[in-house]
């Protein structure tokens, strides 16, 4: 039984990645490569880390958004300085995805037809037909996932309960969880998708949760790390600051940890989990990059150091 349950788990999972594949393509669609490269010419620190964060929001891929950076800073089209400041931008503006997932299923029931009947009578936003269309599948995929996970833990002796039960009161373990399984299948968002849908069947709290979350904020460098192999020490360099960014960022976070839980409930006005999962990313992700930034002159020569010297 457990088995076949697994094996209907591994199908949901690969349709939502699937799914969120061609969700990112439509959403990326919208903003023509020639427009997104223009995003970032001429800009300072900050506004080419928030320009990175509200494209990777809108096109609903960061990696999309770090290989075209990528291949800006290997075309010298803009600095390795530069080239870090928007892979920084991209951890925040990825966190949009959790949001959109964590919107309340019987709002989205309703409102999805109606934005999309909407669009097919006004012309000028046919083209925001796809990605709603996409979006709508998205939500149902979760759905699906749902379903055989349900019965993977609903067994007391089950596992993967067990573990889960355990990572609520372990916060090193549930980073260790979500670590592992977004290094595995290299999708932070299909991590925050499993979170959200554990934490809705009450089998995750928030401290669990969050915990998830920041080791998949680890886990996501791993792409980064396997991509920069194939390109310069230059591109090197900003995958190392990635790490090291999201590396210290969780260290920071686990130091006040139970304030930051108090925190994202503060914030969270609806009181449902899932919305306290989204803003708890969102949040950690604003904090780490708003706490780099007075230094990050210094980080980026801390960071081309470390690089001088290992690679």
């Amino acid at each position: 039984m457990s088995i076949i349950q697994s094996i209907k788990f591994v199908l949901a999972l690969g349709l939502f990645l699937l799914i969120l594949k061609r969700f990112s393509k439509s959403c990326s669609d919208l903003v023509s490569m020639s427009h997104q490269r223009k995003f970032f010419r001429n800009r300072s620190i900050i506004t080419l880390a928030l320009t990175s964060a509200l494209l990777t929001a809108i096109v609903q891929s960061s990696s999309i958004v770090v290989i075209m950076i990528i291949g800006l800073v290997q075309g010298d089209i803009i600095s390795e300085k530069h080239g870090l400041a928007a892979v920084m931008g991209t951890e925040i503006g990825t966190t949009m995805t959790g949001q959109l997932l964590s919107i309340p299923k019987d709002f989205l029931l309703y409102t999805i037809p109606v934005i999309l009947f909407l669009t097919m009578i006004f012309p000028k936003t046919r083209r925001f037909k796809k990605p709603i269309i996409w979006f709508g599948l998205l939500i149902f995929s979760m759905f699906l996932m749902s379903l055989p996970l349900k019965n993977l833990i609903n067994s007391e002796y089950s596992l993967i309960r067990q573990t889960l039960i355990k990572a609520n009161d372990n916060k090193f373990l549930g980073i260790s969880l979500g670590l592992g399984f977004t290094a595995l299948i290299q999708s932070s968002s299909a991590l925050t998708a499993l979170t959200i849908n554990l934490a809705r069947m009450g089998l995750l709290n928030l401290k669990g949760s969050i915990a998830l979350v920041l080791g998949a904020n680890i886990g996501t460098c791993v792409t980064g790390i396997i991509a920069s192999v194939a390109f310069s020490k230059k591109i090197k360099t900003i995958v190392i600051g990635q790490v090291i960014f999201n590396l210290l960022g969780v260290l920071a976070i686990l130091v006040i940890f139970n304030p930051f839980l108090e925190l994202v409930s503060l914030v969270t006005t609806t009181g449902l989990i899932e919305r306290q999962i989204a803003n708890g990313q969102t949040l950690f992700n604003i904090l780490s990059f708003l706490a780099v930034l007075p230094f990050f002159s210094y980080y980026y020569l801390l960071v081309k150091k470390i690089s001088m010297k290992f690679l």
